[in-house]
């Protein structure tokens, strides 16, 4: 998506019924969105992206169950060719949904402490 987001915008801004839903571009409503790296955990695809948006806003993904399973080891080992920062990182594989879902980690973690317990 976003290496066609030039083109999208173009096409947005000659027509004027699409324009009334989107008055200030396309452009501004995809830089406010988040994006997954499943399909496109590579450095054609990463280069395009962070023209678009910041490392907050890309989130782990793999599209399981749909896709194959070869196709979640290949976006792992995309993101670890990528040699991003350790932060970075970090930041798509949990902290950045964990801020969008804000009450998701402490779920988990609350999950996690009844796991082997018994009444």
């Amino acid at each position: 998506m976003p290496y066609l987001s030039g083109r999208l915008e173009s096409v947005s801004e000659v027509n004027a019924e699409l324009r009334k839903y989107i008055p200030d571009g396309l452009q501004s409503v995809l830089e406010s969105l988040y994006f997954d790296c499943a399909l496109s955990a590579n450095a054609v695809h990463f280069a395009a992206l962070k023209t678009l948006v910041d490392d907050s806003q890309i989130l782990f993904g793999t599209d399981f169950p749909f896709g194959p399973k070869r196709q979640i080891a290949e976006t792992v080992s995309g993101l670890n060719g990528l040699e991003l920062p350790h932060q970075t990182m970090q930041q798509i594989e949990h902290d950045n949904v964990f801020s969008l879902f804000s009450g998701l980690k402490s779920r988990i973690l609350a999950s996690k402490n009844l796991v082997g317990k018994s009444d």
